[in-house]
Order: C-alpha cells, then sequence, then structure tokens
C-alpha cells in the first residue's frame, strides 16, 4: 500500500501551506482576541480551493479525496484553528447534502 502523497495533494498542500503562515497566522491572535472571522480571507480561500474539496465538481467542489481535505485542514489549522473549520464543515455537511439532497 502507497501511503505517499500524490503530485496534486503535494501541490494543494503546498498552497494550503503557504496561505495559512503567510495569511492566516500573522492575523490569528487578533481574530482570537476579537472572535471573528475575516470574511476577505475566507473568500481568497476559497477562491485558492481550499474549500469544500471533496464536494463534487458540479456543486463548486474538486471531488477531491478525504485524505485531500485532510491535507489541507491540516496546514490550515497550523495558521488559525477556527478557519480550519471552514474546511471541516464544508465537507462533513456539504457532502451529506450533495449525496442526498440533490
Amino acid at each position: 500500500m502507497d501511503f505517499e502523497l500524490s503530485d496534486e495533494q503535494l501541490a494543494m498542500q503546498d498552497t494550503a501551506r503557504r496561505f495559512a503562515r503567510e495569511k492566516l497566522q500573522p492575523q490569528y491572535q487578533e481574530a482570537d482576541r476579537t472572535a471573528t472571522l475575516n470574511r476577505d480571507l475566507d473568500k481568497e480561500m476559497g477562491a485558492l480551493g481550499l474549500i469544500g474539496v471533496e464536494l463534487p465538481e458540479e456543486f463548486g467542489g474538486l471531488g477531491a479525496s478525504s485524505v485531500t481535505a485532510g491535507v489541507i485542514m491540516d496546514e490550515i489549522d497550523y495558521g488559525d484553528f477556527p478557519m480550519s473549520y471552514l474546511q471541516l464543515v464544508s465537507c462533513l455537511l456539504g457532502v451529506i447534502v450533495a449525496k442526498f439532497g440533490a
């Protein structure tokens, strides 16, 4: 069994890592202190394809695997743990709605 990440997964990991360290981490303490989420960062995270990656493409996702979603979440929560919930919730709930609510 091969546990190595694919080239696509490594690229997504790199994108998430750079976003987390360059955009999320610098503002984390202020966001935590004020209990706010930065909507501009939400939108940028979505534009980078870092939200809802498990959703089917027809619903705006990438149709990626749970492993890919986990890799992204791991990198995002390094920079700002609450922001990683955007990925988690979109995958958990979005996939259920896409599969059973369509």
